[in-house]
């Protein structure tokens, strides 16, 4: 997605620094660090719980050379791993290079995987605070102060003008995160509803048919994987819908009313805009938010249950 068509992350990234050049205001800045702040600590966090992840399997796997030095039989124990285990390498020398392989590989990919959906998140951080500062603008647009001075359509009329031009870069940032990944998203939708059946169906077969420990506890950790992945996209889907829709409250909790006629026809015009919710709508086919992740989880399971009263 990021390397056949580097032309659309450029686009993001230059859209996001002319709109960081829009920013004077010192709150609004600080705006902006807070949620950068917050992309950090799930960097941070993702980070650790990759490396933890990382350390807790290759324990896993080599468990059985730790028993043979702690606590050794007449013979070696025979290793375990997910992915070799159609190979039929399990002793020798052979599967530790194996095993470095597929090792190896497996993390750059799975750090890869985390480093581009970082860069999503952030992007999309980042359209959060735009929608939150649109926000903050719409609220301090009037006060009593300014109700008493006497240019106070100007002013009014200057704040609102500043206000509306950000809520459309917000938007248009919004749209090309949303409409320049259309195809890859709904690849990794659809790939990751089968790879979540399969791994719950393997899950369900190693509990019920085969009793293997670990397969067990590798299913569980994929399971847990996958439903970190639906559920981080469907929270930053509804994460988006919520700021967008604060916008709304913040238009009509300000001081409109007490404005002359003449303004109070633009806070109702803002008014009617922003009554508007955004929608993550992918393809057509799939909206990010909340209820989407139940949905799918629940259709996921239905697919499971299909597959295993057919096998059955």
């Amino acid at each position: 997605m990021f390397f056949f068509d580097p032309t659309k992350i450029e686009q993001i990234m230059e859209e996001i620094i002319n709109n960081h050049q829009m920013l004077t205001d010192p709150k609004e800045i600080k705006i902006v660090e807070h949620y950068i702040y917050q992309g950090k600590i799930i960097t941070i966090l993702l980070t650790l719980g990759l490396v933890i992840l990382s350390f807790l399997i290759l324990i896993l796997v080599l468990t059985p050379d730790i028993l043979d030095f702690f606590r050794p039989l007449n013979k070696s124990r025979t290793h375990y791993i997910l992915m070799l285990e159609n190979y039929n390498i399990t002793e020798g020398i052979q599967f530790y290079y194996f095993y470095t392989y597929a090792f190896a590989s497996t993390f750059i990919g799975v750090f890869s995987i985390m480093a581009v959906s970082m860069m999503l998140i952030l992007c999309s951080l980042y359209n959060c605070a735009m929608f939150k500062i649109c926000s903050y603008r719409i609220e301090h647009s009037i006060d009593k102060k300014i109700l008493a001075c006497s240019n106070v359509r100007i002013v009014i009329v200057g704040r609102i003008i500043k206000m509306v031009k950000l809520h459309q870069r917000a938007l248009k940032l919004f749209k090309l995160l949303i409409t320049n990944f259309t195809v890859p998203f709904l690849a990794l939708l659809v790939l990751g509803l089968f790879s979540f059946v399969s791994v719950m169906y393997r899950f369900l077969i190693a509990v019920t048919i085969t009793h293997k420990m670990y397969d067990i506890i590798f299913s569980l950790i994929f399971i847990m994987a996958h439903y970190l992945y639906l559920f981080g996209s469907t929270f930053i889907g509804q994460h988006l819908v919520n700021h967008a829709d604060e916008l709304f409250a913040a238009v009509n909790l300000s001081l409109w009313y007490e404005t002359p006629v003449t303004m109070q026809k633009l806070y109702l015009f803002l008014i009617r805009v922003t009554s508007k919710s955004i929608v993550p709508n992918i393809g057509g086919v799939y909206v990010s938010v909340m209820e989407s992740f139940t949905s799918i989880t629940s259709t996921a399971i239905s697919f499971l249950m299909v597959i295993y009263s057919v096998q059955s």
